[in-house]
């Protein structure tokens, strides 16, 4: 396989993996703030520290309003994180690679697109967010299943599925990371109403029912956090994705370069224990683990998509 060609499936399936981790995030930032009383919400800016991009926004010198926010990260296409540069990147990266990726794939592909490019400028008021952010998913979805059934498992399927993966460890650390420390640093803080911001939290990760089945109906933060890193049979667990990211390297040549990291990451979850560990202490490890995931992405680039020049 061209090396081009697999940097592109690389980054098709990260984009992808984006658009659908940001719908998430946004829309359940979105109704906690209907839900919780004045001066216990997260502000919208909270949607900017989980991406990183609060300096870019300051540079815009827009106020940060929820309209002006929703449109920086649904429909500026300009904005290297909204959800319509995301799908546009998936679509551009997908397009020059038609020829490994079944025709299936390619026109779902595509479909999204052109329906995220007619309706996400409308989808920055409430009145039409959630039935867009809900058509997102779901095309998302249906992208992610016809990958998973009719892909042919070669290296091209692997490259997809790393993208997936570290993009998938990458916003879960983001959001664990950004969502914790909003909640402490809150106007007004309410006890009563913590464990419905850690619900939500474990919402916009699709995990809130998994983890009722396996701790019950009452969301404590440690066993929240832990359940997101190490649950080994949770597919949006950190514990599930590396795990996965090491099957899929190993029948590649020049996979000795990036075992010593995913070695690295292996270790970091061991020594995880959200039960035991300070908030900040609880932050600074999975912003270890986090980096370490990206060394992976850079080590990948360096290896296998660079070869050729």
């Amino acid at each position: 396989m061209l090396s081009r060609v697999a940097e592109r499936l690389f980054w098709t399936a990260r984009y992808l993996e984006r658009a659908e981790s940001l719908s998430r995030v946004i829309k359940t930032l979105s109704r906690l703030r209907m839900d919780v009383p004045r001066g216990t919400e997260l502000p919208w800016t909270t949607l900017l520290a989980i991406l990183g991009n609060h300096s870019e926004y300051r540079a815009s010198g827009k106020a940060a309003t929820e309209t002006n926010i929703m449109k920086f990260m649904i429909s500026e296409i300009e904005t290297p994180t909204s959800i319509l540069f995301s799908v546009n990147s998936a679509r551009e990266n997908a397009r020059t690679t038609r020829g490994v990726l079944p025709t299936e794939v390619w026109e779902c592909l595509n479909e999204l697109y052109l329906f995220c490019k007619d309706n996400a400028d409308r989808s920055v008021a409430r009145k039409n967010r959630f039935k867009f952010l809900n058509e997102l998913e779901r095309r998302c979805q249906l992208l992610n299943g016809l990958m998973m059934l009719i892909q042919r498992r070669d290296h091209g399927y692997r490259f997809i599925t790393l993208g997936h993966l570290i993009e998938r460890i990458d916003f879960t650390l983001r959001v664990i990371n950004t969502l914790s420390s909003a909640i402490t640093e809150r106007i007004e803080s309410k006890p009563a109403f913590d464990s419905l911001i850690w619900a939500s939290l474990l919402e916009s990760l699709a995990a809130r029912g998994s983890y009722r089945r396996s701790y019950g109906p009452l969301i404590e933060p440690d066993a929240a956090i832990s359940f997101l890193v190490l649950e080994p049979q949770l597919p949006r667990s950190v514990a599930f994705c590396v795990r996965n990211i090491k099957k899929a390297y190993r029948p590649m040549k020049k996979k000795a370069a990036v075992m010593p990291s995913i070695d690295m990451l292996e270790q970091l979850l061991v020594k995880f224990n959200a039960f035991d560990m300070s908030d900040a202490a609880i932050r600074e490890a999975l912003e270890q683990v986090r980096l370490t995931a990206s060394s992976i992405s850079d080590i990948s680039t360096k290896t296998w998509f660079m070869s050729e020049s």
